[in-house]
């Protein structure tokens, strides 16, 4: 990698490359998306004063027999226990989002 780069920056220039990818901005996060068939792309960056910055988390969402799956990927450019803690915070969004994604399918609710 060139001096200067780091994963996450070249990530987010790969992305805004694709026209198929939608850029979106929440509270100094960037988060690009992406559709293919049937699974949802989303790649998180946070914003320049972070602690976790440098970092990319990129999380694919499918249906694997009718219940939402999250597979989810990290490059954190931050020390192990900030990476570490970064990590958490996306593991309990990810089960929160499945208990209610989970639930309401089978429960037969859609919000």
């Amino acid at each position: 990698m060139p001096r200067g780069q780091n994963h996450a920056n070249i990530v987010f220039e790969e992305l805004m490359g694709d026209p198929g990818v939608v850029l979106k901005h929440s509270q100094g996060w960037k988060v690009a998306s992406k559709i293919t068939g049937r699974k949802k792309t989303t790649w998180t960056f946070p914003p320049s004063d972070h602690k976790a910055y440098p970092s990319v988390v990129k999380r694919v969402f499918s249906r694997v027999d009718g219940e939402l799956d999250i597979k989810t990927t990290v490059h954190c450019g931050a020390s192990k226990a900030i990476c570490d803690d970064f990590v958490r915070g996306f593991i309990k969004v990810n089960r929160k989002l499945k208990m209610q994604e989970n639930g309401d399918a089978r429960s037969g609710n859609k919000s």
